[in-house]
């Protein structure tokens, strides 16, 4: 009897139908990925806690049962105060430079809006208070550590994830009950650590071994190879990200989705402009002049933030395309075009380069599939088998079987 790679513990817990996490900022694509078998989780970092309930109200309406999740951000290195007394602690240098940016790239200023008040914290536990009432299946901390929460999650029936990027960070997690610790490689966009995937996802499936946890592996992780290594390594699933923002689904503008088609891997790169922590990004004349010579060093969250939310707000309504950016991972050029979330459900698990080139009645076969599961099936059961690799997915394997295929070739 063969074992299906593709139902993991992550389906038994959660009831997915494939291991793939899709998080994005648009409800739209929470609810595709979620109705296609896999599990939606909405980045609702800058919504306010009415407008949240509301978003929670629309995605329910349309998955029902199926599980999805939300996700905020919660620092643990974060200066709070009133907004007073935070703006005292931006200094001229920082100010002067915005002000110049402005001026010597005739960026008009900003209209009169309520800018960050700091208190991130706060909204978040607002917004935390918001998931528990409505029984959001899944909720996700982005950044920083949802230790402190977890009993409370779990009195009100919600699954505690959270996203690391350093071993001892999983370890305090798992440590604190986490029900899913997602180990995010340096290759991820957004905020982003310092260990490659590949170091740290082994790292952190091995401290979670007979605990319970689940560990998801993420960071560059666009297509079905990169899924079964997961796989491999002993990750339960895989958190993804980007592979989402060029799909139809997805409110990302148009000509940022054709951006993330053209760029090339050097086209991307860490930067702390924007929200005072890396972020992993689409360069920019934006990012670019934050790392010109004699340019200051961006403030730490959420001082940064505070000072740019605002002239960052007018590049996005003035439309200057070469200074605005989204976050992305560190990748090979996987996303080629516009597509629907079931497409790229399927083309990002196998048929962007899964199947021997010359093997077109699997190619064939694949699109008469009418089920999204079976698709996935498919391509990463092709993936295994093409590298002469058994069903039940084994690291020692697929290494004495590619011996045995080059010893073969050889002779």
């Amino acid at each position: 009897m063969t074992v299906d790679p593709l139902h993991t513990q992550l389906c038994d817990e959660y009831g997915c139908e494939v291991p793939i996490v899709a998080f994005a900022h648009t409800k739209d694509v929470i609810a595709a990925v979620t109705n296609a078998g896999g599990i939606g989780v909405f980045g609702a970092g800058s919504r306010t806690p009415t407008e949240l309930r509301s978003d929670i109200s629309w995605i329910k309406e349309r998955v029902g049962n199926k599980p999805f999740g939300v996700d905020l951000l919660m620092p643990a290195s974060l200066a709070e105060g009133n907004r007073e007394d935070l703006e005292a602690q931006i200094p001229q240098e920082q100010r002067d430079f915005v002000a110049r940016l402005m001026a010597e790239n005739n960026i008009p200023k900003p209209k009169e809006v309520q800018p960050p008040d700091g208190q991130m914290l706060k909204h978040a536990r607002e917004s935390l208070e918001v998931i528990f009432d409505e029984k959001v299946p899944i909720f996700a901390s982005g950044l920083g550590s949802p230790a402190f929460i977890t009993d409370e999650a779990h009195a009100h029936g919600t699954k505690v994830w959270g996203l690391v990027g350093l071993p001892r960070q999983a370890r305090r997690q798992i440590e604190a009950g986490v029900d899913v610790v997602i180990a995010q490689g340096y290759d991820s966009g957004g905020h982003s650590g310092t260990v490659g995937t590949f170091t740290l996802v082994p790292e952190v499936v091995a401290m979670a071994e007979g605990t319970g946890t689940l560990v998801l592996a993420a960071g560059g992780i666009s297509n079905g190879r990169q899924l079964a290594a997961a796989i491999t390594m002993g990750a339960a699933g895989v958190w993804t990200g980007t592979i989402w923002l060029a799909t139809h689904e997805s409110a990302t503008e148009m000509f940022i989705k054709q951006r993330l088609i053209e760029a090339r891997a050097e086209d991307v790169y860490q930067s702390r402009a924007m929200s005072g922590k890396p972020i992993r990004q689409l360069r920019s004349k934006w990012s670019d002049a934050w790392k010109a010579p004699g340019a200051p060093e961006p403030l730490q969250m959420p001082l940064q933030p505070m000072l740019v939310d605002g002239i960052l707000r007018c590049i996005s309504e003035s439309r200057m395309e070469d200074w605005m950016t989204t976050p992305v991972e560190s990748r090979s050029r996987t996303i080629r075009v516009p597509s629907s979330i079931r497409w790229r459900m399927s083309s990002c698990a196998g048929w962007g380069g899964l199947m021997p080139p010359s093997d077109s009645r699997a190619r064939v076969t694949a699109r008469r599939f009418s089920s999204v599961r079976s698709v996935w099936v498919l391509s990463v059961r092709c993936t295994l088998m093409s590298a002469q690799t058994p069903m039940r997915v084994r690291a020692t394997s697929i290494v004495s079987e590619n011996r045995t295929a080059r010893t073969r070739r050889s002779e």
